[in-house]
C-alpha cells in the first residue's frame, strides 16, 4: 500500500510554485507593495536598491549587481594604480638625495609626502603644513557629519568614500537576510538598541505609533519646561529651532521625515512620559498608560537607531543615542553598567562625527551649528564621567584626545541659525541654561582624574592624591553662587528640582573627596602622614549627610521622601549609607585607639559635636524611611547596629530632627548645636570583642568593596539594646 505522506509530498511537489508578487523587504516586513521598481515603501526608506522582486525581475537587479560589482574593481584597479604611482614617486625622490638625508626626510615628513630634503625655510613651511593638515577633516552638510583624521591622502580618501558607496549599493541586495537573521526573536527588555534585539519596520507603523498632534505639542513643552525640569533634556537641542521642524517639516510631510529625525521624536516622548510615571501625576488622557508608552516609544527609538544605522552619521544621531540611553535608564534605574556601555557607543559615533573637535578649525560649520556641538560633547563628557564615576571605572575620553572649547554660557534666544558671530559669555553670576552643565563639566574634569587614579594599576604616590584633591577643591570652590547651597535657608526660595541640582554639584565633590581619600583613611589610623585625608573624608562624610537633610526636607515639603523623578538624587539613597559608615568607623577608632594624635579634635570639627549631629539627623531620615524599600530598610538596620554597638543613645526624644536645627553647611560645621543626650557612652558600650560586627568588612567597604558584601557580615540582633528597635524582617523585592 503506497505511503499517503510520499503521495502528498508528490502533490506538492507537481504543484506549480507562486511568485511573491511584494517585494523583499515588504514581504519581510508585511507591508502591502504597490509593485513598482523601487516601490513606495522602499523609497519612504531611501533604499531603492534593495526593492527586489522574485521571477523574471530578478535577472535585471542581477545584472545591476554585476554592473555594481564590475564598477567597484575598476575603482579598486584605480585605487591600485593610485598608491603605485605615490610609491614610484616616493622612490624616485630617495634617489636624489644621501640615504641620510632621506631617512632624516623619511623621519620628519607624512606618508606620502615628498623625502627630499630641503633649506632650513622649507621645512619650516612643512612643519607649519603638517600641523595644519593634523586637524584631520570634518564634512557637515544637511545628511552627514563625518570626521577623518589626517593619515590618508585626499585623493585615496575620495577613491575610498567612492568605493564605499558602491560597495553598499551592492550590500544593500542582501538587506533582508541580514535582517531575518540578526533581528530574529525581539524583545523590548534591556538595552535593546545595544543587544540587537529589535525588529525593523515601516513608516506607517512608526508614523501610527505617535499621538495626535496637539497631544505631542504638549508632551514637547513638559520636555522642554526650564522652570520644573521635569525631563532631563540636558540642553543639547534648541527649543525653537527642534520646535520648527516639527511644525514646518514633520507635520507638513510625516512621510518624508527622516529616520533619524523621527527616533529624536520619539525618545524625547519616552523621556517625557517616564516623567508621568509616578503617583498622581497622569494626566486623565495617559491614566494608566504612561508606563506602557514610554516603553513603547523607547522601542520605537531603538528601532530608528538600527533602520538609520548610526554609522552613517545623520544629523541628531548624537542626541537620539543620548536620550535612548536615559530611557534605558528611567526603566532600569540599577543598570549603571548598561548606561556605561551605552555611553561608548555614544563617545565612538561622536568622534566619528567630529564632536571633539572645536568646531573654529573648520570654516564650513557654521556658528550656530558650532555651538550646538559644544554643548552636545560637554554633555556626553558629562555622562561619561558620572556613569563611569558610578560604575568604578576609569572615564573613557582622554583629554588629549579632544579640543572641543567650553560652550559659552548664553540664554538660547541669543542663538539662532543663520547667526555670524557668538555674543560675548554672560557672567557666572546670570543663570542660563546651559549654566549647570558647564559648571558641571568644570567640576567632573578633576573627578575623572580621581577615577584615574583609584582605577590605575601603577599605585600611584600619595602627593599625587593631594595634587588631586587641590585640583578638586578649586574646581568646587570657583562653582557659581547660584550652583552651591551655602546654608539651608536658602533652599526655600528655589524649586525642588533647583535644589536637586545644587545638591547634586555638592554629592559629587564630597563624594569624590571620600572616593579620593577612602583607602587613605584606615592608614591614617597607623601614621600621621595621612592625616589630611581623615579630615578630608570626615569632613566631607558630614557635608554628605548635610545634603541629605536637605532633600529631606524638601521631600516632606512636597509629600515625597523618595525622589520624584527618577534622575533626581533621593534622600534614602544608598550613596548615603558610606558618610555615615565612615563616620561610625572614625568613631569607633578614636574611642579605642591609645594615639593622643588621632583622638585629637579634626580642624573643621568641634571635637565630637559635628558628627553626631550629622549621624543623629541620617539615623532619624533611614528609620521613617525604612519601610519605602528593601535597600532603605538594609541602611536602617546597618546604622542601627553600628549605634548599638558604638553605645550611641538613640532615643526618640533625641532624635527628633527639626529644619531649625539642622546642621548648616561646610565651613560653619562647628556652630551646630544637638541634645546632650545624643553622646558616645565610653562605659556602657560594649568592648571590642563582644561586638557582632566585623569592622574589617566595614573597613573594606570604605576602601572600595560593596555595601552588600559588608551587610551580610553583621549578625543582627532582632532589638537594639536601647529598644528602638529594628525591622525584625528583610523583605526583598
Amino acid at each position: 500500500m503506497p505511503d499517503p505522506k510520499l503521495n502528498g509530498h508528490d502533490r506538492k511537489q507537481g504543484r506549480k510554485a507562486r511568485v511573491p508578487l511584494s517585494c523583499g523587504p515588504c514581504r519581510y516586513r508585511k507591508l502591502k507593495c504597490d509593485r513598482q521598481q523601487p516601490c513606495q515603501n522602499c523609497i519612504m526608506r531611501k533604499e531603492p536598491a534593495a526593492c527586489v522582486f522574485a521571477g523574471p525581475e530578478r535577472r535585471a537587479a542581477s545584472t545591476l549587481s554585476h554592473a555594481h560589482v564590475e564598477s567597484m574593481q575598476s575603482r579598486i584597479d584605480r585605487l591600485e594604480t593610485l598608491v603605485t604611482s605615490l610609491m614610484s614617486q616616493k622612490d624616485s625622490d630617495n634617489e636624489l638625495g644621501s640615504p641620510s638625508q632621506s631617512t632624516q626626510a623619511q623621519n620628519s615628513s607624512p606618508a606620502g609626502s615628498s623625502t627630499q630634503t630641503s633649506p632650513p625655510e622649507a621645512a619650516d613651511i612643512t612643519n607649519k603644513e603638517t600641523a595644519k593638515v593634523s586637524r584631520g577633516m570634518l564634512k557637515i552638510d544637511k545628511d552627514h557629519s563625518v570626521y577623518v583624521g589626517a593619515s590618508h591622502w585626499s585623493d585615496v580618501l575620495h577613491e575610498l568614500n567612492a568605493l564605499k558607496t558602491s560597495w553598499n549599493q551592492v550590500q544593500e541586495e542582501q538587506y533582508d537576510l541580514a535582517l531575518s537573521t540578526h533581528f530574529a526573536g525581539a524583545t523590548t527588555d534591556g538595552p535593546s538598541f545595544l543587544c540587537g534585539i529589535v525588529s525593523p519596520i515601516g513608516m506607517p507603523e512608526l508614523l501610527a505609533s505617535l499621538p495626535e498632534k496637539l497631544v505631542v505639542e504638549r508632551l514637547l513643552e513638559r520636555f522642554f519646561d526650564e522652570e520644573d525640569f521635569l525631563v532631563p533634556s540636558l540642553h543639547i537641542l534648541h527649543k525653537s529651532t527642534f520646535l520648527k521642524q516639527a511644525s514646518q517639516d514633520y507635520w507638513k510631510s510625516p512621510l518624508e521625515t527622516n529616520i533619524m529625525w523621527l527616533g529624536l521624536l520619539f525618545s524625547i516622548l519616552s523621556l517625557t512620559m517616564s516623567s508621568f510615571n509616578q503617583p498622581n501625576a497622569e494626566p486623565p488622557e495617559f491614566e494608566g498608560l504612561s508606563k506602557s508608552l514610554s516603553d513603547l516609544y523607547r522601542l520605537r527609538t531603538s528601532q530608528c537607531l538600527m533602520m538609520a544605522d548610526i554609522t552613517k552619521c545623520q544629523p541628531y544621531t548624537i542626541e537620539t543615542l543620548m536620550y535612548n540611553a536615559l530611557a534605558e535608564q528611567s526603566g532600569k534605574r540599577d543598570d549603571n553598567v548598561g548606561v556605561w556601555v551605552m555611553c561608548g557607543v555614544i563617545i565612538r559615533v561622536a568622534m566619528q562625527m567630529g564632536y571633539h573637535r572645536d568646531p573654529s578649525l573648520y570654516p564650513n560649520v557654521t556658528v550656530f551649528q558650532g555651538e550646538m556641538r559644544r554643548r552636545v560633547w560637554y554633555s556626553i563628557l558629562t555622562l561619561d564621567s558620572v556613569s563611569s564615576f558610578m560604575v568604578g571605572l576609569p572615564s573613557m575620553i582622554r583629554a588629549v584626545d579632544h579640543d572641543t572649547v567650553e560652550p559659552r554660557n548664553i540664554h538660547d534666544w541669543e542663538l539662532y541659525n543663520g547667526i555670524s558671530e557668538l555674543p560675548v559669555s554672560r557672567p557666572w553670576t546670570e543663570v542660563t541654561p546651559v549654566s549647570y552643565l558647564i559648571a558641571k563639566a568644570r567640576l567632573l574634569r578633576p573627578l575623572g582624574a580621581v577615577m584615574d587614579f583609584v582605577s590605575s594599576l601603577q599605585h600611584d604616590s600619595y602627593e599625587k592624591a593631594l595634587q588631586i584633591d587641590k585640583q578638586l577643591s578649586t574646581a568646587y570652590h570657583q562653582m557659581p553662587s547660584h550652583i552651591r547651597i551655602r546654608d539651608i535657608e536658602r533652599t526655600t526660595h528655589y524649586s525642588p528640582a533647583t535644589v536637586n541640582r545644587m545638591v547634586q554639584v555638592e554629592l559629587l565633590f564630597h563624594y569624590g573627596v571620600c572616593v579620593l581619600h577612602r583607602q587613605f583613611l584606615v592608614r591614617s589610623r597607623h601614621g600621621t602622614q595621612f592625616t589630611r585625608s581623615r579630615e578630608q573624608c570626615i569632613n566631607s562624610a558630614i557635608a554628605i549627610l548635610n545634603q541629605q537633610s536637605i532633600l529631606y526636607e524638601v521631600g516632606k515639603a512636597t509629600d515625597s521622601v523618595k525622589a520624584v523623578y527618577w534622575f533626581r538624587v533621593s534622600p534614602i539613597s544608598q550613596v548615603f549609607a558610606l558618610p555615615a559608615v565612615i563616620l561610625c568607623l572614625d568613631l569607633r577608632y578614636r574611642k579605642e585607639s591609645t594615639d593622643g594624635n588621632y583622638t585629637k579634635s579634626l580642624d573643621g570639627v568641634h571635637e565630637n559635636k559635628a558628627i553626631f549631629e550629622a549621624l543623629r539627623t541620617a539615623y532619624n531620615i533611614w528609620k521613617e524611611a525604612q519601610n519605602l524599600s528593601p535597600d532603605s530598610q538594609k541602611v536602617f538596620r546597618v546604622l542601627s547596629q553600628l549605634f548599638e554597638n558604638l553605645g550611641i543613645e538613640t532615643q526618640d526624644d533625641c532624635m527628633n530632627t527639626q529644619k531649625s536645627e539642622l546642621p548648616p553647611s561646610i565651613p560653619d560645621w562647628g556652630a551646630a548645636t544637638h541634645s546632650d543626650q545624643f553622646a558616645l557612652e565610653q562605659n556602657t558600650s560594649p568592648s571590642i570583642d563582644e561586638m557582632d560586627i566585623n569592622w574589617s568588612a566595614w573597613d573594606s567597604f570604605i576602601e572600595g568593596s560593596s555595601f552588600e558584601d559588608a551587610y551580610r557580615t553583621i549578625q543582627f540582633n532582632e532589638f537594639s539594646a536601647n529598644g528602638s528597635g529594628t525591622a525584625d524582617v528583610l523583605h526583598e523585592e
